[in-house]
């Protein structure tokens, strides 16, 4: 990771963002790490996700800094390098730096989001037939909430549970099958233990887990933050939660803010920055 500072305090507002992209695929116009413009727009990968956003608050501080407005507390903007990938360099990060007092991860949308759902795996393991039985049951045509294994749990800040990315899988002679769970607050060793109680005669596994983040929406931060992007754009607007995973889902003092909701797509997907 690399960052840079403006000013210097005991404690400093973080701005963390991430240079690292997801795959390049196929179907672009130009090279996709080209940055060329469009009618007035960078396009490329990572141009939106997030570079494009992290250069823009780099910009910011910049701007502080040639009008001569002095921070009270130090500005630090940080540049992560796995955000993509499991996010273990913010984790280092932590485990050698002092954490920011607040701050923002430039990636996601606005308005201001003080949660971000939790994100599981779960493997079931079994006999062939016994698999394709259990999904077949409970995964053919059925809703992404979970009902049909009794775990649509819902919540006033994330709504339902979502059942995302099912593949099947075969390892040395056994059968598999892997999902994973957007979730809400929930207790997620009880949704395991219910999965469980479908799965007859079958290994239920928690691969991963990543459990919820969640702000209070009256949070210093999270009011803040609102309060900002109100001034800014004239709206009267409500704080939101996000079905992404950033960099707060690591460091509990920041959110995620801005600015993939701006962003009209115009071109076909492949064409478009990310």
């Amino acid at each position: 990771m690399g960052y840079g500072s403006f000013e210097e305090s005991q404690n400093y507002i973080g701005i963390i963002g991430h240079v690292d992209v997801v795959e390049v695929g196929d179907g672009w116009i130009d090279s996709p790490f080209s940055a060329v413009i469009h009618d007035g727009r960078i396009w490329g990968r990572g141009a939106l996700d997030d570079k494009g956003p992290l250069f823009a608050a780099l910009h910011g501080m910049l701007a502080l800094k040639d009008l001569e407005v002095i921070p009270k507390t130090a500005l630090c903007i940080i540049f992560g390098t796995n955000e993509e990938s499991g996010m273990e360099d913010m984790k280092y990060f932590l485990q050698h730096e002092q954490k920011p007092l607040v701050g923002f991860t430039p990636d996601n949308k606005f308005h201001a989001i003080y949660g971000e759902r939790g994100r599981a795996v779960i493997e079931v393991w079994g006999e062939y037939k016994s698999v394709i039985n259990f999904a077949n049951e409970y995964f053919m045509n059925a809703n992404e909430n979970g009902d049909r294994l009794g775990i649509a749990v819902k919540d006033e800040h994330f709504g339902e549970m979502k059942i995302r990315n099912k593949k099947l899988l075969y390892l040395e002679g056994r059968m598999g099958i892997r999902f994973s769970l957007s979730y809400p607050t929930c207790d997620i060793d009880k949704i395991v233990k219910q999965v469980q109680t479908k799965a007859t005669d079958l290994e239920v596994k928690l691969v991963s887990n990543s459990p919820v983040v969640l702000h209070h929406k009256d949070s210093w931060l999270v009011k803040t933050m609102q309060k900002a992007y109100e001034e800014v754009t004239g709206t009267s607007t409500e704080p939101t939660t996000t079905t992404g995973g950033t960099y707060a889902h690591v460091c509990d003092s920041i959110i995620p803010y801005g600015p993939s909701s701006l962003v009209k797509m115009e071109l076909p997907i492949s064409q478009m920055n990310g």
